[in-house]
């Protein structure tokens, strides 16, 4: 008897123990994993704002000149018929990838050709966002509402491209054009960032990144202003 009590009381001491043991762990663990978790979301917004500040250092820094797209102004491409496909088209072969692309960039003139195309991707994209909303205002023109003109685009693009394909490009398209066509097409000549990318800037980020550009330019007018006034200073001077 006196056995059984001996193996029931060393029983109740581990177990209570472990619960012990494991309560103690608890305790720790949690506040442990908790900054654990803080810690790597307070990373993650780091890394991410200056991902931001360097697309806007791109972006300031980017010179470029307008694009000129007479194939929109063209009558034979009035009613849109062959071109978002052509667009498209453009897109899918400059983002193509195959081995000799890749050993290419660990060269000087590969990452240059990299870049290049993936600055063509953001004119491609640019270019199809503008005929879509050439198309649209044209649609309303014509007396359609906003839904039924913007069902009628989509129902011409769907012609003209794979289904499967249709919703993420119109969304992509759009989404770049909206963005370039506020801060000038002179602005795309940025080096580390997609089409995707740019469309994927949430509306906080588009307003974070509108208000740093106009800052910024705010400042290299100023510093024009006040370099143009200084000359005027000189010239008076020297005159007199």
């Amino acid at each position: 008897m006196s056995y059984i009590i001996k193996i029931f009381f060393v029983t109740t001491l581990l177990s209570t123990s472990t619960i012990v043991t494991n309560s103690l762990l608890a305790i720790f663990a949690i506040p442990f994993f908790y900054s654990c978790y803080l810690f790597n979301e307070l990373f993650k917004s780091h890394s991410y704002s200056r991902k931001l500040d360097k697309l806007v250092n791109e972006l300031s820094n980017s010179v470029g000149k307008p694009m000129i797209d007479s194939a929109s102004d063209n009558e034979d491409n009035k009613d849109n018929k062959g071109k978002y496909f052509s667009l498209f088209n453009t897109i899918i072969n400059a983002r193509k990838f195959n081995i000799e692309i890749l050993v290419s960039t660990f060269t000087e003139k590969g990452r240059n050709r990299a870049i290049e195309r993936t600055q063509k991707v953001i004119r491609c994209y640019y270019l199809f966002g503008k005929e879509l909303k050439s198309h649209f205002d044209k649609l309303k023109e014509l007396g359609n509402k906003d839904r039924t003109a913007q069902a009628l685009v989509n129902e011409e693009v769907r012609k003209q491209l794979s289904y499967k394909y249709v919703e993420r490009t119109i969304s992509i398209a759009q989404k770049v054009y909206e963005f370039f066509n506020e801060i000038g097409e002179d602005k795309m000549q940025i080096k580390s960032f997609s089409a995707e990318e740019i469309s994927e800037l949430s509306c906080d980020d588009i307003d974070f990144i509108f208000a740093k550009l106009a800052n910024l330019q705010k400042e290299k007018n100023q510093e024009d202003q006040e370099g143009i006034n200084q000359e005027e200073k000189d010239q008076v001077i020297y005159i007199e």
